[in-house]
């Protein structure tokens, strides 16, 4: 695991636009992340609560320690500490300082020709990369990925037996009782620091792009089909279908097990309870839950 330095986390906090207050050495460095009631000399750990003064006697002087805003800094014993709002979140930004970046294609990789593939990604064993798939810089593939017709962007983390890039379901009958299927045109759009994690299917779109925008994050097992475009910050949770062309606006989060119906429309910052079923248009700042779903209350943010 990489050693990173203290001044690097701070560097990396005002990146992400946190106020911060930091006591201590910026030149010392911190080994691993651990979680408190674990903690060595030179780890980094954080506690989100008040309470702090239990562990005291778990303290070393080379330890970072991120901590509330709140807790009372005189007493503390000698180490680095970093007094943020939300302890949790700057603990997820640092943590992943400590990420090795492996740089490397696993040799039982397959990389079309024409893929264009940008500086520190990492792509995972039995991977296949089709015909001009366009991979951003560290982006992270894991094993068993299949990705075709798709533009992914920076810092994307795509998680193991994901396909992406492939026709969805669009048949019509024809009248001697055959399915004719539609002939599949569009790309998979795919944003800057977007997660897709285990066994999630998204398709490409049928004449428009399916589209992921920047920071969402795709739960497990989920299905995403043609055209449907996600907004700004979304969350899909584990197991969830979406079906073709729906829109989701930014900073929506869909809960597991959900179902929506094909083209509708659901608003900026909404929520969707567990397992239920869209079957109408959603506004903006609404909580809908059930089978089918139905308005519970107003979700619209102070």
């Amino acid at each position: 695991m990489n050693k990173i330095a203290i001044k690097d986390i701070l560097y990396e906090i005002q990146n992400f636009e946190i106020s911060y207050k930091f006591i201590g050495n910026e030149h010392g460095l911190v080994h691993k992340p651990s979680s408190i009631n674990n903690i060595e000399d030179y780890d980094l750990s954080f506690y989100r609560n008040l309470d702090f003064k239990k562990f005291y006697h778990k303290i070393n002087p080379n330890n970072l320690i991120i901590l509330n805003n709140n807790v009372c800094s005189s007493e503390l014993p000698k180490a680095n500490y970093l007094f943020v709002d939300n302890p949790n979140l700057c603990f997820n930004i640092a943590g992943w300082l400590f990420k090795t970046k492996r740089n490397r294609i696993h040799d039982s990789a397959k990389i079309s020709k024409s893929a264009s593939i940008g500086k520190n990604v990492n792509i995972g064993a039995n991977t296949i990369i089709n015909d001009k798939v366009v991979i951003g810089d560290n982006t992270r593939i894991e094993e068993n990925c299949v990705i075709s017709n798709s533009i992914i962007g920076k810092n994307v983390g795509i998680q193991p037996g994901v396909k992406i890039g492939s026709d969805s379901l669009g048949s019509i009958m024809h009248p001697n009782g055959k399915w004719v299927d539609f002939p599949y045109f569009g790309n998979v759009i795919i944003e800057d620091d977007v997660v897709i994690h285990d066994n999630t299917v998204i398709t490409r779109g049928s004449l428009n792009d399916t589209i992921i925008k920047k920071y969402s994050r795709i739960g497990p097992s989920c299905c995403i089909g043609s055209g449907v475009s996600i907004g700004l910050s979304c969350l899909i949770a584990q197991g969830c279908i979406i079906a073709g062309s729906v829109k989701i606006g930014s900073q929506s989060k869909i809960w597991g097990n959900s179902s929506i119906r094909d083209g509708l429309s659901i608003g900026k910052n909404c929520v969707i309870g567990l397992g239920a079923v869209v079957v109408k248009n959603i506004p903006d700042d609404q909580l809908w839950v059930g089978n089918p779903a139905r308005f519970i209350n107003n979700n619209k943010k102070n």
